[in-house]
């Protein structure tokens, strides 16, 4: 009898520990159901094979860069970070501008910017005008000094959108890409015309016949301005005269399958066909690889390759290398402090490093900061 009454007792104690730990069971695997990993383990991603602490999914993606002159000031646009799209809608972007002069960097959202496609400050004014196209309608104009103050607001006609632009060198003229919506787009007219704004018409574009294709433009004085025309199959560049709202070609730079006009130096057209990178009609730079960006400006040309960012004199002369993970996007020279701003991490991150060594790298600003 006491034999069975200790088979019995050993019986249900047994029971007892079995109940419990499936009961725990059931917790574990709840909580791991919950927050995706293994609670009695730090949360982790698997990359290459490797583990690594997990990185929350940033709140926001910049893009569009543009620096003050004077190297006071960043505008830039920002939008939500959405993990199933590649980009942001685009009414999306908000147009926000940084002080780079004080310790405390502070984002301010600039008003009315949103759906920002365009950011240009205005070379040569004495206010520093900041020029911004929302959603592609509106061309906005404000002054930064300290306060930011709408100054001009000129809306599109409803069947118009405006798109890239670019300024010459003494602020006088915004050359702008003009699409017109009615336009048969099975016919040769593409709609795409170049325009040109001035404040001597009261920042109302004033379109030209020129057809053009929507890529960016460069300007080598205050009359010579270089733009792709929208042409098949081949891309081409040609040579604009511009006085006052009047344009005639006056030469063709180049042709080819693919063409990317990056700026200018020396009065002459900086571009690149993806192989090889262009001043004028001489080839100056051909890396190993193909060519994914390239920004000219002062006396260097920055090039972004398959391997990493490469600095070029406007005669071919590599006078920096540096390799940077393939997601980094090239933005604007400094020409007071000779930086290169990058936009790094995905798009979650502001860098810039020296334009001639490529290194001393500093953050300027992370969507990861509060």
């Amino acid at each position: 009898m006491k034999r069975r009454l200790t088979k019995l007792v050993l019986f249900l104690i047994l029971g007892a520990i079995v109940n419990v730990a499936v009961a725990w069971g059931l917790v574990l695997a709840t909580l791991t159901s919950l927050t995706g990993c293994d609670p009695g383990q730090p949360n982790v991603q698997e990359s290459s094979g490797e583990k690594t602490p997990a990185v929350p999914e940033p709140r926001q993606i910049v893009s569009r860069l543009a620096l003050r002159p004077d190297d006071r000031y960043l505008a830039f646009s920002v939008a939500p970070y959405l993990p199933d799209q590649r980009t942001a809608n685009r009414q999306a972007w908000q147009a926000v501008l940084l002080e780079l002069t004080v310790d405390e960097q502070r984002l301010r959202v600039i008003p009315g910017g949103d759906g920002s496609s365009f950011l240009a400050w205005q070379p040569g004014a004495r206010q520093h005008h900041l020029f911004l196209l929302a959603d592609f309608k509106r061309l906005l104009r404000y002054t930064v000094n300290g306060h930011i103050e709408l100054v001009t607001d000129t809306e599109f006609p409803k069947e118009i959108l405006a798109s890239v632009g670019s300024w010459n060198p003494s602020g006088s003229m915004l050359a702008l890409t003009w699409f017109d919506i009615r336009a048969d787009l099975q016919s040769n007219n593409s709609g795409m015309k170049l325009a040109l704004v001035s404040e001597s018409n009261d920042w109302i574009p004033v379109v030209t016949d020129v057809e053009v294709a929507d890529r960016r433009m460069a300007w080598s004085g205050d009359n010579t301005l270089y733009v792709e025309l929208s042409r098949e199959p081949n891309n081409v560049i040609v040579e604009l005269e511009v006085e006052n709202s009047d344009v005639r070609i006056v030469r063709t730079v180049a042709e080819a399958e693919w063409l990317d006009i990056c700026g200018s130096i020396g009065g002459e057209v900086i571009f690149h066909d993806g192989v090889t990178v262009f001043r004028g009609s001489e080839p100056i730079y051909a890396p190993l690889g193909a060519i994914y960006e390239v920004t000219a400006a002062g006396s260097v040309v920055i090039v972004r390759t398959m391997s990493g960012v490469v600095v070029v004199t406007p005669d071919g002369k590599v006078i920096a290398e540096q390799r940077f993970s393939r997601d980094v996007l090239l933005g604007p020279l400094s020409p007071v402090e000779n930086y290169l701003y990058l936009i790094t991490a995905e798009r979650t991150r502001i860098e810039r490093v020296s334009a001639l060594t490529l290194r001393d790298a500093e953050v300027i600003y992370s969507v990861y900061e509060e």
